[in-house]
């Protein structure tokens, strides 16, 4: 991390609630950056476990540091770390997830090309004992496993923004900060998830699907468990039924082959 002092090339938010077990392998993945020209702001839904001595530990070693009340929600941990941020990049990073040493190194040289938004990076998916259960691959495609079940998820509004069927892991985008300012940020009215699609959907839409360069590289570990903040956060019904009308057919469709998807993958890693 560098000081308060200086203008840092990235703002790294990491959002938290109730992520005692992990939070400290997603902070040791980004202290262990092999880029250190940036600044780490760290925003908890209000845990009531040991997740705040965690930041209270962070930010006396220079990180900035925030508790809200009452789990408002990722969208409203993420737009607060953006209020702080000061970099010219933005990356997010959720507390259950982690990054390997080369990840913000690789997105700076990508977003440094002309024309880039955002970059996006594969993943591999962890179960909460950090077994690798699936991954999004480089070519777009997300693949789960266990035992000798696979699916293959279909994402409407990624596919109408690129072209191809890509999901996304919000850990594994990074933004020009300008950008998503423009955008307004994320919308609050997504309380549990969808937030950070929409932000793609309406990014794509401003700046063209050429803005939003993939990358095949699996730099980031996304653990799903049954704990996970957008599980904890009753689903905006009313607000997805207004987005869902707006789709043609065929994005309806992937819309619940995505649906399903999410389903299927919460059902499996729950039993593992």
């Amino acid at each position: 991390m560098i000081s308060q002092s200086h203008r840092p090339l990235f703002s790294v938010i990491l959002t938290s609630y109730q992520s005692a077990a992990y939070i400290d392998t997603a902070i040791a993945g980004v202290l262990r950056q092999t880029l250190r020209n940036y600044e780490l702001i760290m925003v908890d839904g209000g845990s009531s476990d040991s997740t705040l001595d965690r930041l209270k530990r962070m930010e006396t070693a220079g990180a900035k540091a925030k508790a809200l009340l009452g789990n408002p929600g990722p969208a409203v941990l993420m737009n607060t770390g953006l209020n702080q941020a000061r970099g010219r990049y933005v990356a997010f990073l959720e507390a259950d997830d982690s990054w390997r040493s080369d990840y913000l190194a690789r997105a700076a040289a990508e977003l440094a090309r002309p024309g880039t938004a955002a970059a996006l990076f594969g993943c591999d998916i962890a179960n909460k004992d950090g077994r690798i259960v699936g991954r999004i691959s480089a070519r777009g495609r997300a693949a789960h496993g266990s035992g000798g079940w696979r699916i293959f998820a279909k994402d409407a509004i990624l596919a109408r923004i690129a072209g191809r069927l890509r999901p996304v892991c919000l850990s594994a985008v990074t933004f020009r900060r300008s950008v998503i300012e423009r955008l307004g940020g994320f919308d609050p009215s997504f309380r549990r998830i969808c937030a950070d699609t929409d932000l793609m959907y309406r990014l794509a839409l401003a700046y063209g699907r050429c803005s939003l360069r993939y990358y095949g590289e699996r730099l980031v570990l996304q653990r799903s468990h049954p704990g996970q903040l957008t599980r904890r956060i009753a689903l905006p019904r009313a607000k997805i039924k207004r987005q869902i009308k707006r789709l043609d057919a065929e994005q309806r469709l992937a819309i619940l082959d995505q649906i399903a998807f999410n389903l299927k993958h919460a059902q499996i890693t729950d039993r593992l």
